[in-house]
């Protein structure tokens, strides 16, 4: 008799929770930094039904885009031709924008490779992976749909990559990499093989990387890969990494996951960012 009591309380107590949810469903607030249409950021509170049914929105559209791409991919011709490797940038992020500067729309980039290129050169462009992630990385929808794709592989001569493709295979065997600002460059330099780096990111200066801001600039960096009289010293490009450690501060950005990373409280975290910013201002 206990257990049956015990069991139909349960029940009667989950029913009435259940009801409740769906009784007050749109009153519900959850904490969002999603701007609504016509309301001011301080003044978009969506509400628990809004939220989900633009998460639901955003799972079709990017399986939608993801299916279209799968599409017009294709994987690497086994090394017969000569290929530069061009790897795209998640968006929205200050990847691009800003620091992309006017290579924020990275078709831009595809277009001006292609013109500096001999055209017998393929260039396989592959999106990065969180384009398509719905879970956790959010309004990539809003910077791709099926014409931007189209777009791309419109240009002579130019490929999507399959997303199964081996990245590090594809560097080692290209005649040079290029992205905007992607750590790609960063993978490449390490492999001894040069990258353009278009637009801003800390990795300018570095030994193999090549800085991209005008169409002179590209001329100039293939020219010089080209015609290389010796390979990337990678002694360069570890003090580089080791500069750049050491001039660096360790603090949390991103939240209190990043916190724990560090293992520091958000007081000393603060007073961390309060001394880099003066660092950088002095």
């Amino acid at each position: 008799y206990s257990k049956e009591n015990t069991s139909v309380k349960f029940l009667t107590k989950f029913t009435k929770k259940v009801i409740n949810k769906l009784i007050n469903i749109k009153k519900i607030q959850i904490e969002s930094d999603q701007k609504e249409a016509k309301k001011s950021f301080s003044n978009s509170k969506l509400s628990y039904f809004k939220y989900h049914f633009f998460k639901l929105k955003t799972t079709f559209k990017k399986k939608s885009l993801y299916k279209k791409y799968k599409e017009l991919a294709c994987f690497p011709d086994n090394g017969q031709s000569d290929y530069v490797l061009c790897a795209l940038q998640y968006q929205p992020e200050k990847s691009t924008c800003p620091l992309g500067g006017k290579f924020n729309d990275q078709r831009l980039m595809i277009q001006s490779l292609r013109q500096n290129l001999s055209d017998d050169v393929i260039i396989y462009v592959k999106e990065h992976p969180s384009q398509f992630i719905y879970d956790h990385a959010r309004y990539g929808e809003y910077f791709r749909d099926e014409a931007y794709y189209e777009s791309i592989t419109s240009i002579p001569n130019v490929k999507l990559l399959d997303m199964r493709t081996d990245i590090f295979d594809m560097i080692d065997d290209s005649l040079f990499v290029a992205s905007v600002t992607g750590t790609i460059c960063w993978e490449a330099v390490n492999r001894q093989k040069e990258a353009l780096c278009f637009g801003y990111s800390w990795m300018l200066g570095c030994e193999g990387i090549f800085e991209i801001k005008e169409e002179i600039d590209i001329k100039r960096a293939i020219h010089r890969i080209v015609n290389k009289r010796k390979s990337i010293e990678l002694v360069y490009v570890y003090l580089f990494a080791k500069t750049i450690y050491d001039l660096g501060f360790s603090v949390a950005v991103g939240g209190i996951r990043n916190l724990k990373h560090k293992n520091i409280s958000p007081n000393e975290n603060a007073l961390l960012l309060q001394k880099a910013m003066h660092w950088l201002m002095d």
